[in-house]
């Protein structure tokens, strides 16, 4: 099944919609090998609950409108979608929850430089997840 390029807005989000009860409909699991590096969680196409067609329209949908973001010297296409951040690897779709979530500070742990990872200005201006979560200096 081949990702379309919606028309419109309407139809941009008409897809969006149907993406999203999708994903709400999947039992994701928890990676406990991450659980401290990386807490997601994820879903493998071919499992009960994960519909192939679906599963690959949403990764094309994620390849076509998502952004790209190194991670651990690898580059991925991520796509945000109520809160959550979406990507895949191979038959593997994973998801992190911007709850909770510094992206400054994991950027700092894995020893990059966030200034290097956020649209221009965002790191100075702190408009990124997390910030709001930062004590006043």
């Amino acid at each position: 099944m081949t990702q379309e390029t919606p028309d419109t807005d309407e139809e941009a989000s008409e897809t969006l919609a149907a993406y999203r009860d999708w994903l709400n409909s999947l039992n994701f699991t928890f990676a406990k090998t991450y659980a401290d590096s990386g807490p997601h969680e994820y879903v493998v196409r071919n499992w009960n609950s994960v519909e192939t067609a679906m599963f690959n329209a949403f990764k094309e949908y994620i390849n076509a409108n998502g952004y790209q973001e190194m991670y651990n010297g690898h580059q991925y296409t991520c796509l945000d979608v109520d809160g959550y951040k979406y990507w895949t690897i191979g038959k593997i779709l994973n998801r992190r929850s911007y709850e909770g979530y510094d992206v400054v500070q994991e950027l700092l742990d894995m020893g990059e430089d966030p200034g290097n990872h956020l649209p221009d200005g965002e790191y100075e201006a702190g408009n990124y997840y997390g910030a709001a979560e930062r004590p006043d200096e």
